[in-house]
């Protein structure tokens, strides 16, 4: 499946968001772009709740009150959705060809007699949905990621639902960073045990993931899986030093924990298990919705991840936040949207023209000067007043001779400030 249309009213700091996607380019790598505090975690969250349905919504334990916009007694999550081949309806009842919408709507309750208020949170309008994406059958793939990948450090409560409610699990660290992905790595263990015992499915599984991550260019300095066994799952890092997965930088850990978890969800919720291609591809449709993609990587990491994420994964519409230039290149196959800055009162928009050529095409010093990251944030103060400095120099030096001092200065702030001093954030 994917998604055609999105649209958030009063959710959290959210009063009205919409995107829209033309068929022929939901497959691919979108991205929200906005200023802390804008609602790029909010977006993330609301597609989580209205992917996951009812019942998996409900156990997810959110104080759906504190999901109101400040002022606002209701709120609504709509999507338009868009199936395929493997995406199977449940029940009985008309099947639709074409689009179907899934509704989710937050109201304010009735004051509890304690000066408070709570919220409830309803699918009744959901349609179509109830026998799809929210009805349990194979296919209909969907995730959403928090910002805090990790194996480890989890509340135990809330990683329960990963057996309890296996619907819920995909949307899970999307809603909190107390969920941690170590699911993940238990899998891999049990696939290794069950091979041991002559399982050969899970061996070929098995095999396949480690061979997708080994094989698929995903991990810089030519890390890679060293052995999986039924203790732990052990990396060997680009100095040859063999070291536990959960181990690992950050980084690693961040898009390993994400990886293997996309991989772990797509071999359990579609038929036939995961299937990787013989050119190391995953052709499922679904949706997976990314908070933050380039928290803890580095640039190199940034540069290529989305690529990445688009090659292996065609067939799957990825929406991603960032804060990062660099993550929007990918963007080529897909699109980037820009959430207005907090108290502006503007409203969401497609990124287009020059504006997005210089996003996905040019230089990081291009990219900035689209003022989508803010204004003035090329140079710092300190080095203003060196640029200050190097253009009185230069008009001195049209007049008259430099002091053998003064010329060492004027080449040292050359030096430093680069070929094209003059560029600034404004262009």
């Amino acid at each position: 499946m994917h998604i055609q249309r999105l649209q958030i009213r009063n959710v959290r700091s959210l009063r009205e968001f919409e995107m829209r996607f033309k068929p022929n380019e939901c497959a691919g790598w979108h991205v929200i772009l906005g200023d802390n505090g804008s609602g790029k975690s909010s977006v993330v969250r609301a597609l989580a709740v209205v992917l996951m349905g009812a019942i998996n919504a409900h156990a997810s334990r959110q104080d759906w009150a504190s999901w109101l916009r400040a002022g606002e007694d209701a709120a609504s999550i709509d999507i338009s959705v868009a199936h395929h081949d493997g995406d199977t309806w449940t029940g009985k009842g008309n099947t639709a060809r074409r689009p179907f919408p899934a509704h989710a709507e937050i109201a304010r309750d009735a004051d509890n007699g304690n000066g408070g208020t709570s919220a409830t949170l309803d699918y009744s309008k959901g349609g179509h949905a109830a026998r799809t994406l929210w009805g349990g059958g194979f296919g209909w793939f969907s995730a959403s990621f928090g910002p805090y990948r990790r194996f480890s450090g989890g509340d135990q409560q809330m990683n329960a639902l990963y057996y309890s409610h296996p619907r819920l699990a995909p949307h899970l660290s999307a809603l909190g960073e107390q969920v941690a992905t170590g699911e993940a790595l238990a899998w891999l263990r049990e696939l290794h045990v069950k091979a041991l015992e002559g399982d050969q499915r899970a061996k070929r599984t098995q095999d396949s993931v480690v061979h997708f991550v080994n094989s698929s260019q995903l991990l810089p300095h030519n890390a890679e899986v060293a052995e999986v066994s039924s203790a732990q799952v052990t990396m060997v890092d680009g100095d040859g030093v063999h070291v536990s997965i959960e181990e690992m930088s950050d980084g690693y850990r961040s898009i390993l924990s994400l990886t293997l978890e996309l991989l772990r969800l797509m071999a359990n919720l579609c038929r036939g298990g995961l299937r990787v291609q013989r050119d190391g591809k995953v052709m499922l449709p679904g949706v997976v919705v990314i908070d933050e993609v380039d928290s803890h990587l580095h640039p190199a990491w940034q540069k290529r991840i989305g690529e990445w994420f688009v090659d292996r994964f065609p067939k799957t519409q990825f929406i991603v936040t960032t804060h990062s230039p660099i993550i929007c290149r990918a963007a080529a196959r897909g699109s980037i949207w820009a959430l207005p800055s907090p108290g502006s009162g503007g409203a969401i928009h497609r990124v287009s023209g020059t504006d997005y050529d210089r996003l996905v095409d040019g230089s990081i010093l291009d990219a900035y000067s689209t003022e989508l990251f803010g204004h003035d944030v090329l140079r710092s103060a300190r080095s203003k007043e060196k640029l200050a400095e190097l253009a009185r120099l230069n008009r001195k030096r049209l007049r008259t001779a430099l002091t053998k001092e003064e010329n060492s200065q004027l080449a040292q702030l050359r030096a430093t400030l680069g070929s094209n001093p003059n560029h600034t954030a404004s262009g």
